[in-house]
C-alpha cells in the first residue's frame, strides 16, 4: 500500500509549481469573476454582491438601500436576538436564494455596513422593527381560576406556581463550568 500520509503538503507543492509553470494566480476579489458563465445558486449570490456593492455608498440609512434594493428585486432581512428589537443580522433574498451578508461577502455583515451609515442607518431600522412588530403579551391565569376540569383534578401539577428566584446567580456558574468542559475535550 502507499502511504497518503503527507498527500496535504505534496498537493501544496505541486499546486505552486503548477501556479509559477504556467503563470497563474490567485484572483484579488470578486470583480474579475465571469458572471455570465455561473450558474445558480452563485450567480444570485454575484447579483447580490454587485447590486450592494454599487449601492452601499449612495445611502445614508438602511430603508434607502432596502427600497433601492427591492427595485432590483433583491429583499433585505434582518435576523432579531430573541423576541427583542436588537439586530443580530442581515440576509439578502434573491428569487428563491437567501444567503446571509457575511456569506455573500465579509464586509457585508450586519455590524460594518451598519458602520457605513453610521448612527442614522441602525435607529431607522429600530424604528422600521418597532412599527411592524409589537410582541403583545397575554396576562397569566390566576390560580384561582380554572376552567377545565381536567386541571382542577391533576392534584395541582398543572397550576402556576411562583418562579425560581434564585437562578440568575448560577447561571454565570454554569456557564463558567460549560466552557471549562468545552475546554478539556
Amino acid at each position: 500500500t502507499t502511504s497518503d500520509r503527507y498527500d496535504m503538503y505534496r498537493n501544496e507543492q505541486v499546486c505552486k509549481k503548477l501556479k509559477t509553470k504556467h503563470g497563474l494566480y490567485f484572483a484579488g476579489g470578486k470583480e474579475q469573476v465571469k458572471q455570465h458563465r455561473l450558474k445558480e445558486p452563485d450567480k444570485s449570490k454575484y447579483e447580490i454582491y454587485t447590486a450592494v456593492k454599487n449601492e452601499i455608498g449612495k445611502f445614508k440609512n438602511w430603508r434607502q438601500l432596502q427600497e433601492r434594493l427591492a427595485e432590483k428585486g433583491i429583499t433585505v432581512r434582518f435576523k432579531y436576538k430573541g423576541q427583542t428589537s436588537e439586530i443580530q443580522g442581515v440576509s439578502f433574498s434573491k428569487g428563491e436564494y437567501t444567503f446571509k451578508g457575511s456569506e455573500i461577502d465579509r464586509n457585508f455583515s450586519f455590524s460594518k455596513l451598519d458602520k457605513c451609515f453610521g448612527d442614522a442607518g441602525l435607529n431607522t431600522v429600530g424604528n422600521q422593527r418597532q412599527t411592524a412588530f409589537t410582541p403583545v403579551r397575554e396576562p397569566l391565569p390566576t390560580q384561582g381560576k380554572t376552567d377545565s376540569p381536567l386541571i382542577t383534578g391533576s392534584l395541582g401539577l398543572f397550576t402556576a406556581s411562583s418562579p425560581p428566584a434564585d437562578e440568575e446567580p448560577n447561571l454565570n456558574l454554569r456557564k463558567k463550568k460549560k466552557k471549562k468542559k468545552q475546554l478539556n475535550l
